[in-house]
């Protein structure tokens, strides 16, 4: 009984705890898709890859293939905030492009660019939650009530799109979106984020669209990320209907890209391992024809250098052969024969 009583205080100590330290709502959610676009940001300004990569890169910065001045996007609120139709958070942050309530011109939609993901998946929802609990140290992606909420209580819902909400999205575009804009890198890392930021997404079908795939917390009906409970962004991935195409998420497109460069690099770096492999097959076949060819010049040297060890030795005989046949005379002079020449007349006389 006693251990009973003990186990409920540690539990009840661990919920008031929680609630003390609050939650950091779309926590991995912010922090993968920032990092994506720091990542883009880098691989932007670093100016390398195909023209198809920088467009597919602007499209995912700016919005727009033709790109745009990463300062002013940094200080300023994109235009189209500015229609009433653009801050309809059930259209710009739930529906495909081609949506049926979808009015206007030039409105953005839920994968149009990831600075405006962020801001669909981190400015504050109906009666500004996460921060209407009582709660105050819940935070929404990293930031606390006073970055996003200070001095605002109803919050961005599927009905609300007037001027209040208007500052509620310059809110998240300073202390969420901004941030993810600074980058100091090269894109290195660009491949890695995009996987680990897809891999983030959590397919939700509907009745329309199959292909759709919820990137935060909130509904997963047909009409979802209005901002009615809890934020997120519901991205539209296919075109069901061969009559009704529209623009694929920022997301597939840069996948797309990237593949395609990854398959340029792999065929590159095959081509040249291939060309120093024939390099060094032709280098050791020149080295065996060089070592089969015959050494006549060592073998000339060495002729010659005999010739003359040869010549001497056949003098020296001569001269020893010789020696015996010489002369013989004696103290006065008066040559005497040899040996053999007396025997050689006796010999005849016979």
């Amino acid at each position: 009984m006693i251990l009973i009583k003990c186990w409920k205080i540690v539990m009840v100590g661990i919920f008031v705890a929680g609630l003390s330290n609050g939650t950091n709502h779309n926590e991995n959610a912010h922090r993968l898709l920032c990092k994506v676009l720091r990542e883009a940001v880098g691989a932007f300004k670093s100016d390398r890859g195909s023209e198809a990569l920088k467009k597919v890169l602007k499209k995912t910065i700016f919005g727009d293939e033709n790109g745009g001045n990463l300062d002013t996007l940094k200080g300023n609120l994109p235009g189209y905030y500015n229609d009433q139709q653009g801050r309809s958070r059930a259209n710009v942050c739930g529906q495909a492009p081609d949506g049926e309530y979808r009015t206007g011109k030039n409105l953005p939609w839920p994968g149009h660019s990831a600075p405006h993901d962020l801001v669909c998946l981190c400015t504050p929802g109906d009666k500004m939650w996460p921060f209407n609990n009582g709660i105050d140290t819940e935070k929404l992606c990293g930031q606390d009530k006073a970055a996003l909420a200070e001095g605002k209580n109803e919050g961005w819902n599927s009905s609300r799109a007037g001027e209040e909400v208007k500052e509620q999205i310059k809110a998240t575009w300073a202390n969420v979106t901004k941030t993810c804009l600074e980058s100091d890198g090269n894109g290195n890392d660009l491949n890695e984020a995009l996987k680990d930021f897809i891999g983030k997404l959590e397919k939700k079908p509907g009745t329309k669209y199959q292909e759709r795939y919820q990137l935060g917390e909130g509904e997963s009906h047909d009409y979802p990320c209005g901002g009615n409970g809890k934020v997120c962004v519901m991205y539209h991935n296919s075109t069901d209907n061969i009559k009704h195409k529209h623009p694929m998420p920022w997301w597939t497109e840069l996948q797309k890209a990237i593949k395609v460069e990854e398959e340029k690099k792999e065929k590159k770096r095959r081509e040249e391992e291939k060309f120093k492999k024939e390099e060094a097959q032709n280098h050791q076949k020149a080295q065996k024809q060089d070592e089969s060819q015959p050494q006549h010049v060592p073998r000339v040297t060495a002729v010659k250098s005999a010739a003359p060890d040869t010549n001497e030795a056949h003098q020296g005989k001569t001269e020893n052969i010789s020696f015996p046949l010489a002369t013989i005379e004696d103290v006065s002079g008066t040559p005497i024969l040899p040996p053999c020449s007396w025997l050689l007349s006796a010999f005849i006389l016979i």
